[in-house]
């Protein structure tokens, strides 16, 4: 699943996308990202995408947050849906199982699923958001509009992307 630039020259794969990155090294870079997500980039831009669709909504959502890593930024959401009298209960998907570990161990209220985000392991239909938060630079295209097809098959309202381009430099 390498990702391209505009260019279409392979960019170094992140280190989130090891496949035996040791925990520590995981745990750190799970942190690291966490910190990306509050202070650069993340939460706000899903949080100003999501709260005021949700408060359109019915008192009661389900969402599917795929990639979703420690599960900060779904945690922060829901804490802000909580607040406007929503209950949203989120469904965190990723495929590697330490990252979900991770998140669980910093008491994250999400519910957890190991699962490949291009064949989800849900019904149609079966939540009423689907969202991905800086995951669809980790894949290629092809990948992409399957992950994207997933989104809009399990989410009966709709899904949102967040991302960013990965670039090699000039």
């Amino acid at each position: 699943m390498p990702t391209t630039s505009s260019t279409d020259r392979a960019l170094p794969p992140e280190l989130m996308d090891a496949p035996d990155l040791p925990l520590p090294e995981t745990e750190r870079a799970l942190a690291d990202l966490d910190r990306i997500h509050r202070r650069l980039f993340g939460f706000l831009a899903s949080c100003r995408t999501l709260i005021p669709r949700l408060v359109t909504g019915p008192r009661h959502q389900w969402l599917v947050d795929l990639g979703t890593g420690s599960g900060a930024v779904m945690t922060r959401l829901q804490r802000q849906a909580q607040r406007r009298g929503i209950r949203l209960v989120i469904l965190g998907v990723d495929r590697k199982l330490n990252h979900l570990l991770y998140g669980r161990r910093r008491e994250d209220p999400l519910l957890r699923v190991v699962a490949d985000v291009r064949a989800l392991p849900l019904r149609t239909d079966a939540v009423d958001w689907s969202h991905s938060n800086l995951l669809f630079h980790h894949f290629d295209a092809d990948d992409n509009r399957r992950i994207l097809a997933e989104m809009r098959r399990v989410a009966s309202r709709s899904a949102v992307v967040v991302d960013l381009r990965r670039a090699l430099g000039a």
